[in-house]
Parts: structure tokens; C-alpha cells; sequence
């Protein structure tokens, strides 16, 4: 059986945005994934996202879909708008407490590469992400 688990040091040098309103469930991605070696950047809900994106680029954006402000698939459309054809995309994992086929399809033409359901094994998250990170493009790694 193949294991999903990533090791210590998997993501090292790769800069991971989280985004989520939930502190707790911001904390928690965050240091799972700097305990992959991550450099990990953090915001509280989708505008301050797209900031921190603009200002780190990170690797991989890993953003919740309900928020207060706008939602995860507003900030992965925004994101992938600003980005110009000629610079490498950013993958993305889209994570949601409420998934089903229909926001499973609008994660996906947002331009979300993965879709995640809380509650999210630590184990599975960061095989997802550093699978995701590895592959350097968006579009190479599915869930």
C-alpha cells in the first residue's frame, strides 16, 4: 500500500499560501506544513489573500471556499486572472467543510487543481500539497 504521508522536509524551499477565516484551521495547515519544510504565509479570509499573493507568489495556494468576505473560488478567479500567460501558474487546493459534485465542478473552472473536505487528515493534506508543489504547474495532480 503507498503511503500519502510527506516527509519532514518534502516542501522545503516551496512557499505555501493558506488562506482561511478559521484560526484554528489556519494554524493547523500552517504548521503541518512548515513541518514539511514549507514556507508557510497565512490570511484570514480571500482579500487579504489576494494581497499576500501578490506579495509572496507563492507556490501553492491552499484556500478554504466559505468565507465573510468573498469565497475561495473569487480569490482563485482573481488570482488566476492576474496571472499572465507567460509566468508559471500557481497550483491550487481548494479545502470546504460542505463538498459536493456541483462546488466540486466550480472549484475546478476557478482554477482550483484539488478539492479537499474538512475535517482534512494532516497526512493526506501534506502529501496533497507537496504532490501539487512538486509537479510545478496546475492541472497535474487531482482528488
Amino acid at each position: 500500500m503507498e503511503t500519502l504521508v510527506a516527509p519532514e522536509g518534502a516542501l522545503a524551499g516551496m512557499r505555501v499560501l493558506v488562506v482561511d477565516d478559521d484560526a484554528d484551521c489556519r494554524e493547523l495547515f500552517r504548521l503541518v506544513l512548515e513541518i514539511s519544510g514549507a514556507s508557510v504565509a497565512t490570511a484570514a479570509g480571500a482579500r487579504e489573500g489576494l494581497r499576500e499573493f501578490h506579495l509572496r507568489r507563492p507556490d501553492v495556494l491552499v484556500s478554504d471556499l466559505s468565507m465573510p468576505d468573498e469565497d475561495g473560488c473569487w480569490l482563485a478567479d482573481r488570482i488566476r486572472a492576474s496571472v499572465g500567460t507567460t509566468e508559471r501558474g500557481v497550483s491550487a487546493v481548494a479545502v470546504t467543510a460542505h463538498h459536493d459534485e456541483r462546488a466540486h465542478r466550480r472549484c475546478l473552472s476557478a482554477g482550483f487543481d484539488v478539492v479537499l473536505t474538512k475535517p482534512i487528515d494532516p497526512d493526506e493534506f501534506c502529501a496533497v500539497v507537496t504532490r501539487l508543489a512538486r509537479a510545478g504547474a496546475p492541472g497535474d495532480a487531482t482528488s
